[in-house]
């Protein structure tokens, strides 16, 4: 039995088991919540003219909510009819007086929570066969539940024992992807990637800016893929993103869900990885935490800050996406024929720069210089003019794994120029481009390449300078998730 029904008396008396979002048993009831899921759309309840044709069902019912919330038959079938309205319908069931109570209890409970409600009841006698109740919220208007829709099965049996949350084992293994409303553009090029569809959810901002988020389909027994790209901007900052992550993954365990993983284009908090300086936090390390607390089973990530941090960090399987195989096909085509050198902008990211160096020499067969820049930081001031390797007469590629301010890309672009690189081309996973990043944009730059794993701030999405291009690396994330889903 669900909380629902422990903190409902009524309902505890008349039901055995009440689910708000478990499949039914009966095919018929299946195929009911089933129409139900398409005719919604992109509304957060399907019309009451939508489910005329499924009332039609000899076993369905819809009843429209009268003032007062007394309710009054719009449609009935055949056999519903002959089960609500009159008594002895099937010797084993209970008289039609008590079926009438059961069905308003539970068209109450689904119009003040709008939820839809799976409820069980034994049939009278000594058979473990018994009734199975399916009833589901209408709207008019798409925000106020004013009717039902719902079927009642006779001769169901005893329902199986129930997993975490009291949910029903699903009766497939395709995963559903959830993604975030910040984060719909990256969910859905994902989603064409893998070849599913984004599941419905619902997001709802409350008046002192707190907030909830539910998914609006049956997760029981299921493999969710949740999508977050855990970056600030315009309208929410990284801890409104993280903390709406956080909760959803929460909500889908708490609705059944088998596993939760977790799709983080851009996995905040990754730059703090050691401590630095005394009493400093590990915040990758209280991330990881987090997730686990919130029951995650798995995490992955596009071009982590230091992905040995990031593997110590996180205890739960972690995915780490490389961001040559988004960029190494741009670099081809924009670059064919030239002699180039990979330069890391600091000795940090020469792990990263070797990976691209070595890909690029493996597709064009031809050598590939290194080099690197001295950085270093502290109370924010960055300093260092260290620079080794050869770019002279070459098309120098910067690359890292962000791109925030863009100081460090413009000095090591200058400094490429100084030494006569022919051409340069800044290349990152991530384009944060804090406060416009206008010290990269006026550098002695060619082109600047980011994936999307960052929605780019609304300054440049009206006016994206002509150097900027961006690369999509859902495919990308979608090949090296696809083992994990099975």
């Amino acid at each position: 039995m669900t909380s629902l029904a422990v903190t409902a008396p009524p309902l505890r008396r008349l039901f055995q088991e009440i689910d708000e979002a478990a499949r039914p048993q009966s095919e018929a009831l299946a195929a009911l919540r089933e129409q139900w899921e398409r005719g919604r759309g992109d509304r957060l309840f399907p019309r009451p003219d939508d489910a005329k044709a499924w009332a039609a069902q000899p076993w369905a019912f819809s009843l429209a909510v009268q003032p007062g919330r007394s309710f009054a038959f719009m449609d009935l079938g055949v056999r519903a009819r002959a089960i609500l309205c009159a008594g002895g319908a099937d010797r084993r069931e209970s008289p039609a007086r008590r079926m009438a109570v059961r069905l308003r209890r539970l068209a109450e409970t689904v119009v003040s929570r709008g939820e839809p409600l799976r409820a069980w009841a034994d049939a009278a006698g000594p058979s473990r066969e018994g009734v199975e109740w399916l009833v589901l919220p209408l709207s008019s208007d798409g925000v106020r539940v004013d009717a039902v829709v719902g079927a009642i099965a006779l001769g169901q049996p005893a329902p199986s024992r129930r997993g975490r949350g009291g949910k029903t084992p699903a009766q497939t293994d395709e995963p559903l992807l959830f993604a975030l409303n910040a984060s719909q553009a990256f969910g859905r090029s994902l989603a064409d990637a893998l070849g599913l569809a984004l599941a419905a959810h619902e997001e709802r901002d409350f008046e002192d800016g707190e907030h909830k988020a539910r998914p609006l389909c049956d997760v029981a027994g299921r493999t969710a893929v949740l999508v977050q790209s855990l970056h600030g901007d315009d309208a929410q900052s990284v801890n409104d993103k993280l903390c709406r992550m956080l909760f959803f993954t929460g909500a889908l365990k708490d609705s059944g869900a088998r596993r939760v993983l977790l799709v983080a284009p851009y996995l905040c908090y990754a730059r703090k990885d050691r401590r630095t300086k005394l009493h400093d936090p590990v915040t990758t390390r209280y991330l990881g935490q987090l997730f686990e607390a919130m029951g995650a089973d798995g995490i992955a990530t596009v071009e982590v800050h230091n992905q040995a941090a990031f593997e110590n960090a996180f205890r739960i399987p972690k995915l780490h996406v490389e961001q040559t195989g988004a960029l190494l096909p741009y670099l081809l085509r924009i670059a064919s024929g030239d002699k180039l050198a990979v330069v890391s902008p600091d000795s940090g990211g020469m792990k990263r720069a070797e990976a691209l160096r070595l890909a690029l020499e493996d597709a064009t067969r031809q050598p590939v210089s290194k080099a690197f820049m001295e950085k270093q930081r502290s109370m924010g001031q960055v300093w260092g003019d260290l620079f080794a390797g050869d770019v002279a007469g070459r098309t120098a590629v910067i690359v890292d794994d962000m791109i925030s301010t863009g100081g460090s890309m413009a000095r090591t672009a200058e400094e490429c120029r100084r030494r006569g690189a022919a051409r340069v081309i800044c290349a990152a996973a991530h384009g944060l481009f804090a406060e416009g990043a206008p010290a990269l944009f006026a550098s002695p730059v060619d082109r600047i390449a980011v994936t999307d794993t960052v929605e780019l701030p609304s300054a440049l999405r009206r006016a994206p300078p002509g150097n900027l291009d961006v690369i999509g690396v859902a495919p990308t994330v979608a090949a090296s998730l696809s083992p994990w889903l099975g």
